[in-house]
């Protein structure tokens, strides 16, 4: 999939309501920037802020949370494309919910100085 793709797919989505997108938004940054209490840097493997800084990210929905956190995609950019085509036909209810939160929150790896969102 490409980003030019991506956007015809983004566009013909509804953002999400505002209320959502901030529940959503505090949730991601939560997930992104706070590392588990638990494991106090000795389980890596069982921290998502962790798992979410890999090259490579090894956590479940992390376009979701790198895009509603705000964060950078980076050269990561070709991975997530290739996800979300994947999931396209593997999981069209992560596809949607990817369409969903890139319409929302509108990144700037995809849109560039067009930002706008929420």
């Amino acid at each position: 999939m490409t980003r030019e793709e991506l956007k015809t797919a983004v566009a013909q989505v509804e953002p999400f309501e505002p209320a959502e997108a901030e529940r959503r938004r505090r949730m991601e940054n939560r997930e992104y920037f706070t590392h588990s209490y638990a494991h106090r840097g000795k389980d890596p493997d069982n921290c998502a802020a962790c798992a979410l800084r890999l090259k490579v990210p090894n956590y479940a929905g992390w376009i979701l949370t790198y895009t509603a956190a705000g964060v950078p995609m980076g050269s990561r950019m070709k991975i997530a494309l290739a996800e979300i085509e994947e999931s396209k036909n593997g999981n069209p209810r992560y596809y949607e919910n990817i369409l969903r939160t890139l319409a929302t929150f509108r990144p700037y790896w995809l849109f560039g100085k067009d930002k706008g969102g929420a």
